[in-house]
C-alpha cells in the first residue's frame, strides 16, 4: 500500500461524503425531490462504510503480516501482490522485504541444521542424544553400526540389545569418562562412554559420545610387549652372549687336555669327560636361547611398509595357488570367493603375504586331523569400499579362555608353535591402518578377517 495514494484516496471519500451530505441537505428542503433525497441519504452510509473500511486496510495489513510471522507462511505471504511490491515506496514492499529476510534467516538456519546433521552423521564416533523422558533426539548411524541396533525411539528401547550398556550409561554421571566391554556379534568392543546434559527450548537433554577404542588399545598393548620384548632381549643376550663365548672356550680347553689321554689318570679323565659334558649341554642350551631371542627379534623388528598399489584380489589367489599341493595332501576342501575384478589397496606387498600365508598355514593346521577338513576363503568390498579378507576353517576352534591370548607374543596353543604368528600379523596391519580379527567357536571352526583400509 501506498501512503501516498492512500491520503489522496482518503480525502477523496471525505470530499464525495461531504458533497453528498451537502446535496442531500439541499435536496431535503425542497419539495417533490423525494428521489435524490433518498439516494443521497442512502449513499451516505455506504460511503461512511467505504471510508472505515478503506481505514483498516492497513490494520488488515498488519494483521496479515503478523499472521505470516507467527505461521512463518513466509512463501506464500511473499508471492502475494507482486503487482503491489513493484511499486517502491508502498507498505506491502516493507512487509515483503521484511518476509523475504525472515524467509532467508530461515532458510540458512534449516540448511546449517541439515548440514550439521549430516556431519553428525558422518563422524566416527556413536552419538546418542535423548529428553529427560527418554525420547531419542538423536541417533548416528556409527552409533546404530558399532552396538548393532536399529533407529528406536525411545532410549529405554536399549535394554532390549544391550542391558549392561543401558545400566552402564544411565548410572554415569554428567562429564564422566567409562570405557566398558561389550560383545557384539562375536566381537568383544572396548566402548569408551562419555555423557553430557544440556538444556534446548524449554527441554533437558542427555548427550552420549560412544567411541571403540579397541585399536587404540590394541596399539599401546604392541608397544608395551615391544618395549617389553626389547627388554629381555637385551638382557639375555648380555648374559647369555659372554656364557656362550666362555662356555665354548672352556669346551676347546677340554678338548686339547682330553686328546693327551695318556698323561692324564683315569679317575681324572673320567671327571673331566663329565665336565665336558656338562659345559656342552651348557654351551647347547646357550646357543638355542640366543636363538630364541633372535627368533622374537622379529616382533620389535617390524619395518615401516614401503605402500605402493597391490591388488589384493591376485595377492590372494597367488598365494592359494603356492599352498594349493599342500591342501591337497591334506585333502582339504577349499571354496573360494573372490571377485574377478581388481581390488586395489595401499600396501607393502611382501608384508601382506606374510600376513596371508600365516593366516592361511593356521587354517590348515587346524582342519589336519579333521574327518571332512573344509576351509572357504571370501575376499569383499564393505559399505564404504574398505575391503576384507575372510578365511573360514572347520577345525576344532579355539577355547574361550584362549581366545583373549591368541595375539599375545609366545602365547601359543600349537605343540610346535612360536607364539608370534598371529601377533606379527597384527603388528603388520596395524602399521598398514587395518585390523585383525579372530572369532572361534569350540568345535565349529575359526574365522579370521583382515580388514584394509
Amino acid at each position: 500500500m501506498n501512503s501516498r495514494a492512500y491520503q489522496w484516496n482518503l480525502i477523496g471519500r471525505l470530499v464525495l461524503l461531504l458533497a453528498d451530505m451537502l446535496v442531500f441537505s439541499y435536496a431535503l428542503h425542497q419539495e417533490q425531490w423525494y428521489v435524490t433525497t433518498s439516494v443521497t441519504g442512502l449513499m451516505m452510509p455506504l460511503m461512511v462504510y467505504g471510508i472505515i473500511h478503506h481505514m483498516n486496510r492497513y490494520r488488515r495489513e498488519v494483521r496479515d503480516f503478523l499472521l505470516t510471522i507467527s505461521q512463518k507462511d513466509y512463501q506464500s505471504y511473499y508471492k502475494q501482490n507482486l503487482e503491489y511490491r513493484k511499486r517502491p515506496g508502498n507498505l506491502d514492499d516493507a512487509f515483503h522485504t521484511i518476509t523475504k529476510e525472515l524467509q532467508d534467516v530461515r532458510i540458512d538456519k534449516e540448511t546449517h541444521y541439515h548440514h550439521l546433521r549430516e556431519v553428525v552423521e558422518h563422524l566416527e564416533t556413536g552419538i546418542i542424544s535423548f529428553k529427560n523422558g527418554g525420547e531419542i533426539h538423536l541417533l548416528n548411524q556409527a552409533a546404530r553400526n558399532m552396538i548393532q541396533i536399529p533407529f528406536i525411539e525411545r532410549f529405554q528401547q536399549l535394554t532390549h540389545y544391550h542391558r549392561k550398556l543401558y545400566e552402564e550409561i544411565i548410572n554415569l554421571q554428567p562429564g564422566e569418562r567409562k570405557v566398558v566391554p561389550l560383545p557384539v556379534e562375536g566381537q568383544n568392543l572396548s566402548l569408551a562412554i562419555r555423557t553430557n546434559t544440556f538444556r534446548l527450548q524449554k527441554n533437558n537433554f542427555t548427550l552420549i559420545a560412544l567411541q571403540d577404542i579397541r585399536s587404540e588399545l590394541e596399539a599401546r598393548e604392541v608397544e608395551s610387549w615391544q618395549s617389553l620384548i626389547r627388554l629381555l632381549r637385551h638382557e639375555i643376550m648380555n648374559s647369555a652372549t659372554p656364557i656362550s663365548s666362555l662356555t665354548e672356550a672352556a669346551k676347546d680347553a677340554l678338548d686339547e687336555i682330553l686328546q693327551r689321554k695318556e698323561d692324564i689318570p683315569q679317575e681324572l679323565h673320567d671327571e673331566l669327560k663329565d665336565l665336558q659334558l656338562s659345559v656342552d649341554t651348557i654351551h647347547t642350551r646357550t646357543q638355542g636361547l640366543l636363538k630364541f631371542v633372535q627368533t622374537y627379534r622379529k616382533l620389535t623388528g617390524v619395518p615401516e611398509p614401503t605402500l605402493e598399489p597391490v591388488d589384493i584380489c591376485g595377492l590372494t589367489k597367488h598365494l592359494l595357488h603356492l599352498l594349493r599341493e599342500e591342501m591337497d595332501r591334506h585333502h582339504i576342501a577349499l571354496s573360494v570367493h573372490i571377485t574377478e575384478n581388481q581390488i586395489i589397496i595401499q600396501a607393502d606387498s611382501e608384508q601382506i603375504e606374510q600376513v596371508v600365508i600365516n593366516i592361511l598355514i593356521n587354517a590348515i593346521d587346524a582342519v589336519k586331523t579333521c574327518q571332512q577338513p573344509r576351509m572357504e576363503v571370501q575376499l569383499k568390498e564393505g559399505n564404504q569400499g574398505e575391503p576384507s579378507l575372510r578365511i573360514t576353517d572347520n577345525g576344532e576352534g579355539i577355547p574361550e579362555e584362549s581366545i583373549q591370548k591368541i595375539f599375545m607374543p609366545f602365547y601359543t596353543t600349537k605343540k610346535n608353535g612360536s607364539g608370534i604368528g598371529l601377533s606379527l600379523a597384527r603388528q603388520i596391519m596395524k602399521k598398514h591402518h587395518g585390523e585383525v580379527r579372530v572369532y572361534s567357536t569350540r568345535n565349529k571352526g575359526t574365522t579370521c578377517e583382515l580388514y584394509f583400509p
